[in-house]
């Protein structure tokens, strides 16, 4: 087991401890994480290449690098994380039949599969008769995980020095599900999609660009110091913020994001929505 893997495993128990009544969640969700994460082989993907002229202009026009359909896929590692997925939520009851459904389909039809994560990244309907649509997206997103983060790491040395002032990410164009607060106050914000992770400005709401601190705040639980959520008055989205510098122990924002769905539904309550795609 890698130590990443191991730190993952030590701040879930963590968190399980802190948060009993998330119980359900931790177990449907970070299962899913640690099959994904624990998973032996590394997806195998060609980054694509971009020619500097065609770079330097979506970047001036603040357009990102590639859409989603354009991302690499390794399809023989996605369709192996797929019936391993199947299998992890074979174990939860909640999920148990859905998943035998869908893995017994795409067992007599593996041909299907290919065209599945096609038309799941082109954004149009793939969903065969009997299978719940819901379950099926999620298993089809978490098995590509692995291949668009692959990709947007292969495309990451390209913007090492580029200044991107967009709330969306520079490589997929989505929007982010989560933010870190990091040394010298610096906030990084963690795409939804490909996970990429670029700088934000710390008064500044990354879906509709606001900057007036007179439109933006936050608000913070009484005893869970490290968590914040910031508001936009103007757009009403909101966005989740972990700050690295009182919660040290944090390794996965993905991890954080299932520990504070409390602040979700506080957020959801007064009028405020997470938007994750442009």
């Amino acid at each position: 087991m890698s130590e990443k893997l191991k730190a993952f495993k030590s701040r879930l128990q963590a968190l399980k401890k802190r948060y009993p009544a998330y119980e359900h969640f931790f177990d449907f969700y970070a299962q899913v994480i640690l099959t994904r994460k624990g998973f032996e082989k590394t997806p195998q993907v060609k980054v694509p290449k971009i020619e500097k002229q065609v770079f330097d202009l979506k970047l001036k026009e603040g357009f990102p690098l590639l859409s989603p359909d354009e991302f690499s896929l390794d399809t023989n590692h996605a369709q192996e994380l797929f019936f391993r997925l199947c299998e992890s939520l074979k174990g939860i009851p909640e999920t148990k039949e859905k998943a035998e459904k869908i893995e017994a389909y795409f067992k007599d039809h593996p041909e299907d599969l290919p065209q599945a994560f096609k038309s799941f990244l082109e954004k149009k309907d793939f969903s065969p008769d009997g299978l719940d649509e819901n379950v099926f997206n999620f298993l089809l997103f978490q098995s590509l995980k692995p291949s668009l983060h692959a990709c947007a790491e292969g495309l990451t040395p390209l913007l090492k020095n580029v200044y991107w002032d967009k709330g969306y990410c520079p490589i997929c164009g989505h929007y982010p599900y989560m933010a870190a607060l990091r040394e010298n106050g610096k906030k990084f914000a963690k795409c939804s999609f490909c996970e990429y992770e670029w700088q934000i400005e710390r008064i500044f709401c990354p879906f509709c660009g606001h900057k007036d601190h007179k439109k933006l705040r936050y608000f913070e639980v009484e005893g869970e110091e490290g968590y914040r959520v910031y508001l936009c008055e103007a757009c009403k989205c909101y966005l989740k913020t972990v700050d690295e510098r009182v919660l040290a122990d944090v390794v996965d924002l993905e991890l954080e994001d299932i520990a504070t769905i409390h602040l979700d539904i506080l957020a959801e309550k007064e009028g405020y929505k997470k938007k994750m795609e442009a």
